[in-house]
């Protein structure tokens, strides 16, 4: 059985939408704040409170709006996973952008869960990146095959390493 597995990541509105609500939050509390609704505060502690709630959620909901990336990802049978960045997911034949193109290997610092995988990678050169795959990101026949291959490399990594202690 091969474990090779290539899928598109499509960013995932569930998140977006997540993510916006607890902006909206973010910006309720910081006007309660500066409105008094937390204790004897001074009026300088709540304008501080409220100005900095404000501006967090409005700087995350900026970088909501702006985009996440697609990411085609590719799993190769001795379980080395391949990212390369999607320049529009509209539109196939623009590509890759070959500059973000890079191997990494699974850490076991990953959550594989059968509804949500974070897959924390690393590339030889020491960058981490996470990956969120939640399950509005891609098809359940991909999210199932890359569950599969994830929890193969996990399984097979973990076996190295008791051979070696």
């Amino acid at each position: 059985m091969s474990i090779a597995v290539s899928v598109l990541l499509k960013p995932s509105r569930a998140l977006q939408v997540l993510t916006l609500m607890m902006c909206i939050g973010c910006m309720f509390i910081g006007i309660a704040a500066g409105g008094g609704m937390f204790g004897n505060l001074s009026q300088n502690i709540r304008m501080i409170l409220m100005l900095s709630c404000i501006g967090v959620a409005l700087s995350v909901t900026q970088n909501i709006f702006k985009g996440e990336p697609a990411w085609d990802i590719n799993i190769s049978a001795n379980g080395l996973i391949s990212l390369a960045e999607r320049l529009s997911t509209d539109h196939p034949k623009f590509g890759f952008s070959p500059a973000v193109r890079r191997s990494y290997n699974l850490l076991p610092t990953s959550t594989l869960w059968s509804w949500m995988m974070i897959l924390n990678l690393r590339a030889e050169c020491g960058a981490v990146c996470v990956v969120r795959v939640l399950p509005d990101n891609i098809s359940t026949a991909s999210f199932r095959a890359l569950s599969v291959a994830c929890n193969w490399i996990t399984a097979h990594n973990a076996r190295i390493e008791g051979e070696k202690a």
